[in-house]
């Protein structure tokens, strides 16, 4: 899903289970995409500024619609972060920098991965156990299929009005 989804999931967990800080669990519900994602935009970002500049623009838009990875770099980095190792990290992280919120943090950052499971497919599909297991659960692009993106967004939505 989007990062403004993810965002409103990590402030609805740590509403529903009375956190005091919900941008911590928003930022921690957008980590994996932050981080992830960085080196896929870094590439195509250098490969577009080859071009010659009046050809920057379209090939840079070409290139970050493309959804095709540069490099083993950019891959590994997105599927590392959207891994349950990488959760586990976090959450171990999170537990001495955030003693009294890892458990908001870590079910923030545990719900992106969750989240992005069914709403994935292609080379961004979720291997949950990367770098060990290369398998992907079957998922739907929420991006290129509305039937999927409404349905998570009016879950997200209903879980909003329970938790008022």
């Amino acid at each position: 899903m989007d990062i403004l989804y993810h965002a409103l999931t990590g402030i609805a967990i740590s509403k529903s289970m009375g956190g005091s800080d919900p941008a911590l669990a928003a930022v921690a519900a957008i980590l994996p995409d932050i981080v992830g994602a960085t080196p896929f935009y870094y590439y195509k970002f250098r490969q577009a500024l080859a071009s010659p500049p009046t050809a920057f623009p379209r090939l840079l838009f070409t290139l970050l619609t493309s959804n095709k990875f540069s490099n083993a770099i950019d891959a590994a980095s997105y599927r590392i972060t959207h891994s349950l190792f990488a959760a586990l990290g976090v959450a171990i992280l999170a537990y001495f920098v955030y003693p009294n919120s890892w458990i908001i943090i870590s079910l923030s950052y545990l719900s992106h991965i969750l989240i992005d499971i069914p709403t994935h497919e292609g080379d961004f599909a979720t291997r949950i156990c990367y770098p060990w297991d290369m398998h992907t659960r079957l998922g739907k692009n929420w991006s290129t299929n509305w039937q999927v993106s409404l349905a998570f967004w009016l879950y997200l939505g209903s879980v909003y009005l329970v938790i008022g």
